[in-house]
């Protein structure tokens, strides 16, 4: 009786602590997976946010326009969890630019002060982050109401995702680019945009500071820092 009591009270802790694990990680600033099984809020159209007397701008870029800022609650719903968060974003997700909210975007971080809640969302492609591409949702702590959002989505990426360079390669590349720093920390498959065009790359940093991008597909160098910043 003693011995099936201690299994019980071990695995009870082994799944708290699984839990509290997987709440960690997912504030820890990589993407988390995918939000799935959650149904798609009615879109949000253009015209009735300017009923709403919602303030936002457009970016436009070599693809089209997407909405860049939205300044007021533009959902008039409370956010009070990351899935209420990912909600309010693909109510919106047509004006956005995205296609696939909950494939395109992941939770990449949550932060909370000054009464204010933040949840920051990446942009990704088959699963691959894109280093520069960001939608940030920010909501009031007392009311639960959004007050501001800003966007950055680059729509209608065609690449393939697949390197071609590895990543053993790429470093002895990042290594020469940048001679007096070694990659030591495991490099990051990302995409980068520059202008209209994506590209996957081999992400490397050092623990002193130097950076190197080296194109998966072609190993191009396409950044080099030394990290050192002449005065």
């Amino acid at each position: 009786m003693k011995r099936s009591k201690l299994l019980i009270l071990c695995g009870m802790m082994l799944l708290c602590f699984t839990g509290c694990a997987a709440a960690q990680s997912s504030q820890a600033g990589a993407p988390a997976a995918p939000m799935t099984n959650l149904t798609l809020p009615k879109q949000l159209t253009e015209s009735e946010l300017i009923d709403r007397g919602i303030q936002f701008t457009y970016t436009v870029g070599p693809l089209g326009k997407s909405i860049e800022n939205i300044e007021g609650d533009f959902t008039g719903k409370p956010v009070e969890t990351e899935e209420d968060a990912m909600q309010a974003i693909a109510a919106i997700s047509d004006l956005l630019g995205c296609k696939d909210v909950y494939d395109e975007l992941r939770l990449y971080t949550v932060t909370s002060g000054s009464g204010i809640t933040h949840y920051y969302f990446q942009q990704n492609y088959n699963g691959i982050p894109i280093n520069s591409h960001r939608t940030n949702l920010h909501v009031r702590d007392e009311s639960h109401r959004i007050f501001y959002l800003q966007n950055s989505f680059f729509p209608d990426i065609e690449l393939n995702t697949v390197p071609d360079v590895s990543a053993k390669d790429a470093k002895k590349t990042a290594e020469k680019a940048v001679p007096d720093r070694r990659f030591n920390k495991k490099p990051q498959l990302e995409i980068t945009v520059n202008g209209d065009a994506a590209f996957l790359i081999w992400d490397f940093e050092s623990d002193d500071g130097g950076t190197a991008r080296i194109d998966a597909h072609t190993g191009e160098v396409l950044y080099a820092f030394n990290g050192a910043i002449d005065d």
